[in-house]
């Protein structure tokens, strides 16, 4: 019963997505530019490292003061900033796109390295610098991921409406040319052992038909929060992979996707009663549980679960979690030691 299916909320789409809503404006007629700076955390011709694991994004953002033939400075519309014309990241030494970049930012994970100028001299960073600017151009923000250990030299592009190219990979540039960017290192990812984990268990819910208990997953270090998970498993997150009859209950495990606070509905297998419960509403923490229900509904299946439970880097840890010989309790394991599991003695054996 070893089928195995890597359905992630780490990889889902993002809940909020930049785009759509905006009316129709008539295009500005821009010239040239006066500023067009490429730059990270407020700082350019810098170089930082990023997790190579697709998740961590390196927040990009381009400055840049757009001037009319008369030299006045003038706002670009939505359009001309984030259109096939607009901003666009580019390596400087070629001028080709740069992969894995969107507008919109994933708020679950976090850009933590330090940034250090070309003579090696870090640089010294105020602790979540907010993600705006004080220039006075434009702003556009593009997010970066990566999944190689490559270094990335980013460099800035946008084209004008009589067709100019301009972009930020002029050395020693003259009058209305720019030499801006940021170099970007892919680092390799870092796992976490399945002993970095620790759980509690609540007793959260007892009835004459129902009795729920629901487990709270965390790392052990604090500095680390789970903010997203990938479930190893044929049944996916917030189903059932383990329905087991016991002691005359049919006993459930649910392992629940780490995400924001929300309800998810449990029906039960042999009627129309269900529950409404409220998981992940311990920030940092993931959900599981273990639910008994007094309703016969027989065997159904017996295996245990590995879940994948993501850090605020994008930084993955993977741990077995088990019911006991009862079914009655859930415990952490080493994911490497599972193998195909032989079906439960309805008296708690096996």
């Amino acid at each position: 019963m070893s089928t195995e299916s890597n359905q992630a909320s780490a990889d889902r789409e993002p809940t909020v997505v930049e785009g759509g809503g905006f009316e129709p404006q008539p295009l500005v007629d821009w010239h040239t530019l006066s500023e067009f700076t490429v730059q990270i955390h407020k700082h350019t011709k810098v170089s930082g490292d990023i997790y190579a694991n697709g998740l961590q994004q390196a927040p990009i953002e381009i400055i840049l003061q757009a001037r009319d033939r008369n030299g006045v400075s003038v706002q670009l519309t939505h359009e001309q900033l984030y259109g096939v014309n607009g901003v666009r990241l580019i390596t400087y030494e070629t001028n080709a796109g740069v992969s894995r970049t969107t507008h919109t930012k994933d708020d679950r994970f976090v850009y933590q390295w330090p940034l250090a100028r070309e003579d090696g001299e870090e640089i010294e960073q105020d602790a979540g610098p907010a993600e705006t600017s004080k220039a006075n151009g434009q702003s556009v923000f593009i997010y970066l991921s990566k999944v190689d250990l490559d270094t990335t030299w980013i460099a800035a592009e946008i084209t004008s409406p009589s067709g100019t190219k301009f972009r930020t990979n002029t050395k020693n540039p003259p009058a209305g040319k720019f030499d801006s960017w940021v170099k970007l290192r892919g680092r390799p990812e870092n796992p976490h052992k399945w002993n970095c984990f620790t759980m509690t268990r609540e007793d959260a819910y007892n009835s004459t038909y129902w009795d729920v208990d629901l487990y709270y997953i965390r790392f052990i270090d604090d500095k680390y929060d789970i903010v997203a998970s990938r479930h190893y498993g044929w049944s996916g997150h917030d189903k059932w992979h383990y329905a087991w009859l016991k002691g005359g209950n049919q006993v459930q495990h649910v392992c629940y996707g780490a995400d924001e606070p929300r309800t998810v509905r449990h029906q039960s297998m042999a009627g129309s009663n269900y529950l409404d419960i409220r998981i992940n509403k311990y920030d940092g923490q993931a959900t599981a549980a273990r639910i008994s229900d007094a309703r016969d509904y027989g065997n159904c299946n017996y295996d245990s679960c590995v879940m994948g439970y993501i850090d605020q880097h994008g930084n993955e840890g993977k741990v077995w979690i088990r019911g006991n010989p009862d079914g009655n309790t859930l415990y952490l394991d080493d994911p490497s030691r599972k193998v195909d599991e032989t079906p439960p003695d309805e008296d708690g054996g096996g």
